[in-house]
């Protein structure tokens, strides 16, 4: 299951760091083209419409390469902090019922044998009318 996690880590940054890269890789090919006038130069027309095509698919390949890393990441994060609070539940559940009852228990030897009694908390209707305000 660990193990699982950290694939799936893995994989989303993979993915955002390839979609990174690649838009590093068109950009720094686009910088490397351009002249003096800030226009990019091909050595043939054909060649330009090839390589813009390229470029501009890779572009657009990136923009989901990144945002299912992002999600793989966030949903990883999220998955791992469920965990943690659920075990985070479970210890204090387990802290909870190793504790004593929270009834009182003590031995009443006067009837039948001994056993368990729970005291009651009393009522706030027993006390009398003047006693209600501090309560």
């Amino acid at each position: 299951m660990i193990l699982e996690d950290l694939v799936v880590s893995i994989m989303g940054g993979v993915l955002v760091l390839s979609g990174y890269a690649i838009r590093y890789w068109v950009g720094r090919r686009r910088f490397y083209r351009r002249g003096l006038g800030g226009l990019q130069h091909y050595s043939s027309y054909s060649r330009s419409l090839m390589v813009s095509t390229m470029e501009r698919f890779a572009n657009f390949l990136s923009i989901p390469l990144i945002l299912l890393g992002i999600f793989l990441i966030v949903a990883w994060w999220m998955y791992v902090r469920e965990v943690g609070l659920s075990n985070s539940r479970d210890e204090d559940k387990n802290k909870t019922e190793h504790k004593a009852d929270s009834r009182a228990h003590f031995l009443v030897l006067a009837e039948k044998g001994s056993g368990k009694m729970q005291i009651n908390p009393i009522p706030k209707t027993s006390f009398p009318l003047s006693m209600k305000s501090l309560v």
